[in-house]
């Protein structure tokens, strides 16, 4: 992770009559700011990833008797915090009030510091490394060698997707990726997507093939980054991990990805907000394009929730696909896990014809 940097954009506007508030900022313990403050400041850091976390910490004080008494009006509101660009809700963060005069001591989550204390948000920079699965290991589509494919579409269930087994089957339907390729018939492409992958696996399996293959378009559809893969250090076993579900089982052993255990990246949030954990992971993705593309290949990716895909196409507005749009409320979706209806499978396929033909990645006619 030496090699990884992230970016940190503060904003702190001062709320006051003629009393200043005082601020001291840290960022990963390193003081960058310990002033009081009359007007708007804005800050902008480098920070390293060597560490496995984000650690923004502000301590405000200069709110004393004279100020209550006299003044009421003086705060500290942290107007923005920006990470690798994406706007993180600085509301995240806890504040616990310290110091005050006539009022106790509290914590609360909130971006304006209107008493003396200590705001803190803290970040896990979880990557995405990970590893390729024994079920991956053991199926001859991810054990080629020296093919040199048009298409090749990585992916997890929505790529994989089998109607036949779904609630209720349906027969004689394909998921896009199955679809694409039956559109390129004479193209090499590749459906290298399967059931039940996390997104580091899904990158593993990119990494993989691109060690001993060739592709001149890949298509990386992602799932939600709620979901992982995590590593008992100790015994080395993998699991697909879910922040939104109960893993109270697999909470306590340290997680050889993260450096910590799950249970501890549960703690850092109040709510499950994915723009943090998807901002951290940015500068990642970028070096995985940014090695495909210096192997003379196109790169996109392809998902289906609207808040992550948003977060993409800013990030990487030359290497995001379509959207994906899914309705969540049809019954095919709420009875199969979050999964696309045979028409809006069918309906995705045809966007991505018209947008490799709109880019003129392949011609479809040859």
């Amino acid at each position: 992770m030496a090699d990884v940097k992230h970016t940190v954009k503060i904003v702190l506007k001062p709320i006051l009559k003629t009393r200043l508030p005082v601020v001291c900022l840290k960022i990963n313990d390193q003081v960058i700011l310990d002033q009081a403050i009359e007007k708007e400041i804005e800050i902008n850091e480098t920070v390293s990833a060597q560490q496995k976390k984000i650690k923004i910490s502000i301590q405000r004080s200069g709110r004393d008797k004279f100020v209550v008494n006299n003044e009421k009006e003086q705060s500290v509101i942290i107007d923005t915090i920006e990470l690798n660009d994406v706007v993180i809700n600085p509301d995240l963060g806890k504040f616990a009030t310290s110091n005050n005069d006539y009022v106790k001591d509290d914590i609360v989550y909130s971006s304006q510091l209107t008493l003396n204390g200590h705001y803190q948000l803290e970040i896990p920079i979880l990557t995405i490394n990970g590893e390729r699965n024994e079920k991956v290991k053991k199926l001859e589509k991810f054990n080629q060698r020296n093919v040199d494919a048009d298409i090749a579409l990585f992916g997890a269930s929505m790529t994989d997707w089998n109607f036949e087994t779904g609630i209720p089957p349906v027969f004689n339907k394909n998921n896009y990726a199955d679809l694409l390729i039956k559109k390129f018939k004479n193209h090499n492409c590749l459906n290298m997507g399967l059931s039940g992958l996390a997104n580091q696996e899904i990158f593993e399996n990119v990494k993989y093939f691109f060690q001993h293959n060739h592709s001149k378009i890949i298509f990386i559809q992602l799932i939600s980054c709620l979901g992982r893969q995590i590593k008992n250090s100790a015994t080395g076993e993998l699991y697909r991990w879910s922040m939104h579900l109960d893993n109270s089982k697999e909470e306590e052993f340290y997680d050889e990805f993260t450096g910590m255990t799950p249970k501890n990246v549960l703690d850092y949030f109040v709510y499950l907000d994915v723009v943090p954990l998807l901002a951290i992971q940015l500068p990642y993705i970028q070096n995985l394009i940014n090695t495909i593309e210096q192997k003379n290949s196109k790169v996109y990716l392809v998902s289906y929730f609207k808040d992550e895909y948003d977060i993409y196409k800013k990030a990487f507005p030359n290497n995001i696909a379509p959207y994906f749009n899914i309705d969540s409320n049809t019954k095919y979706c709420k009875d199969n896990g979050y999964h696309a209806t045979p028409d809006e499978q069918e309906k995705y396929c045809n966007e991505l014809v018209n947008f490799i033909q709109e880019k003129q990645l392949i011609d479809l006619k040859k």
